[in-house]
């Protein structure tokens, strides 16, 4: 069965049926804009005023007192910062003080050094002389049995200790006293030594009263070794003293 086509139809041409709505002008958008925000401010004026017109006297009772409270704080700290300033006044001269004296020790302490050493290279030649002498003397030509009596005097009288310094030598007793444990002579000259104790350094004078050790009686260097002799005993040094 065949299908029966349409009949045609005459189509009609298409034509607007809504236009867009005509351009508005420039200056209408600045001018809402701008009449917006004057009311917006308006607005907040008003706020502002009446809150302020409601409550004066409560602002200024807060002002007076946050002032008030300003004023004590700064007044605080004041008297803290000259506080502190004085504190410091006072330290910083003190370390200057401390400093001084600590300089002026320390300068003294080398002087005293220098001097031991010019003394102990001088005892050291000294020394040497006496050894030199010792070996260039001529052996004497006596009995066997006579030089081990007589050969120890002989040695001793050449050999015999530079005294730096003694209190009444001829008192001294002639048994050994015994070694001060702990102490050692550093340096020593001209009546002078510079010990080491178990507390510390210590500058005796011959004839000083020292505390744990006694009276310094005699400083001496033998055989190239500082000696000093007390009433408590004997110091020696640790090592021979080098010219």
């Amino acid at each position: 069965m065949a299908i029966p086509k349409p009949a045609p139809v005459v189509m009609k041409p298409a034509v607007i049926v809504a236009k867009p709505p005509p351009p508005r002008p420039t200056w209408v958008a600045p001018l809402a804009t701008l009449a917006v925000a004057a009311i917006l401010v308006v607005c907040a004026c008003t706020g502002v005023i009446a809150y302020l017109t409601t409550q004066p006297a409560q602002n200024n009772v807060a002002a007076n007192t946050e002032i008030r409270n300003l004023r004590e704080t700064v007044a605080q700290l004041r008297k803290q910062v000259s506080g502190v300033s004085e504190n410091l006044d006072g330290l910083r001269t003190a370390v200057d003080q401390s400093s001084k004296a600590t300089n002026d020790r320390f300068g003294r302490f080398a002087e005293n050094l220098d001097r031991i050493e010019r003394v102990s290279s001088s005892s050291t030649v000294k020394l040497d002389k006496l050894a030199q002498a010792q070996a260039q003397a001529p052996a004497p030509t006596v009995a066997q049995s006579q030089p081990s009596s007589q050969a120890a005097p002989m040695m001793a009288s050449l050999a015999a200790p530079e005294v730096t310094g003694s209190v009444f030598p001829s008192e001294r007793a002639s048994v050994p006293r015994k070694v001060v444990k702990g102490w050692s002579v550093r340096q020593a000259y001209e009546g002078i030594a510079i010990l080491q104790s178990p507390n510390g350094v210590i500058e005796a004078v011959l004839g000083q009263q020292v505390p744990g050790l006694g009276r310094i009686e005699e400083i001496r260097n033998e055989n190239g070794r500082l000696v000093v002799e007390s009433s408590g005993g004997v110091i020696y040094s640790s090592r021979k003293a080098t010219p």
